[in-house]
């Protein structure tokens, strides 16, 4: 890309300087380098404005709930990846911050559904179809709330920067569509066969039990293994964990404030308490849980909880 970009600087000083123009095309540049800074410093207060409206509406469970809307859907586009794998949880929490315009908090998501596809992939090297949707749907993801494209409209000045909204939501449900119809489509000439029914058909001819031989079945055991009440030293901060297939919704109560984040498995291994969440600042949070002779204790931020 910064080879695509010096070609485009070297073609345009080249042709000015042929047709004799440097002089109005260096006023250009210097014009559209002081329009850029004014339109970036006029965009602070409204993408504050808008993202600090979005993070109360993640803290009220407007993530949370589109997450769950979009499962079931999500679980029939994606055959080949088990529902309770780390990797739909991911990609359905992507798509979600992605339609409410949470893209920092979207970014990691999508890196990390990527891995835990390749996990599922027999075939290294080489995209499945599972990938190629995702990337599909991620690139023409639906967009509910555009708040960038908001902004952007009312640093520049527009009466009704909210105008967009449904004209916005109308074209990316198109774009979203016929990308999950090219990607059907171009997968119907190859072959990938899902991980999970390979170990299932393994497991069923040496007559062990299929739910214990896959690995994936057994992230649903885990959570039901830590999920529960949990509470701090003197009851200051409580915790409610409930599972939602492989992942945990997770509750926290203290006297001054709640806090509401969804909990995704580190690894498909069930042994592996570790979590992770993300948190209203797209950053990655470790969720740890661990045995004791009492029974469970959670580690979550600065936070030691203690199962009751």
């Amino acid at each position: 890309m910064n080879m695509v970009w010096l070609l485009l600087i070297l073609t345009a000083i080249v042709a000015a300087g042929y047709t004799g123009k440097m002089e109005e095309t260096m006023k250009a540049s210097f014009d559209s380098a002081k329009a850029a800074v004014n339109l970036a410093i006029g965009l602070i207060g409204v993408m504050a404005l808008w993202l600090g409206l979005m993070r109360i509406a993640e803290k009220g469970g407007l993530m949370k709930m589109t997450a769950r809307a979009i499962r079931p859907v999500a679980v029939r586009l994606f055959p080949d990846v088990p529902p309770g794998h780390p990797a739909m949880s991911a990609m359905i929490m992507n798509i979600s911050a992605n339609a409410i315009g949470l893209a920092n908090a979207a970014t990691p998501l999508g890196i990390k559904a990527m891995m835990e596809l390749d996990k599922l992939n027999k075939e290294k090297g080489t995209a499945t179809n599972a990938m190629c949707l995702f990337l599909a749907i991620n690139t023409s993801n639906v967009a509910l709330l555009p708040t960038g494209v908001m902004g952007v409209r009312a640093a520049a000045g527009a009466s009704n920067p909210a105008a967009i909204i449904l004209p916005t939501f109308l074209a990316t449900l198109c774009s979203t569509i016929v990308a999950i119809f090219a990607a059907r489509l171009l997968s119907r000439g190859s072959v990938n066969p899902s991980v999970v029914e390979s170990e299932r058909e393994a497991a069923g001819k040496g007559g062990e039990d299929p739910a214990e031989a896959t690995r994936y079945y057994g992230l649903r055991s885990k959570a039901d293994r830590v999920a529960g009440e949990y509470e701090s030293f003197r009851g200051i901060q409580t915790a409610t964990v409930e599972p939602d297939g492989a992942t945990l919704e997770i509750t926290l109560e203290t006297a001054l404030d709640d806090e509401h984040v969804t909990a995704v498995p580190e690894t498909t291994e069930p042994d592996d308490l570790a979590y992770y969440a993300i948190d209203e600042g797209g950053v990655r949070v470790p969720v740890e849980f661990v045995p004791t002779d009492e029974g469970m204790d959670c580690y979550y931020k600065r936070w030691r909880l203690h199962g009751r």
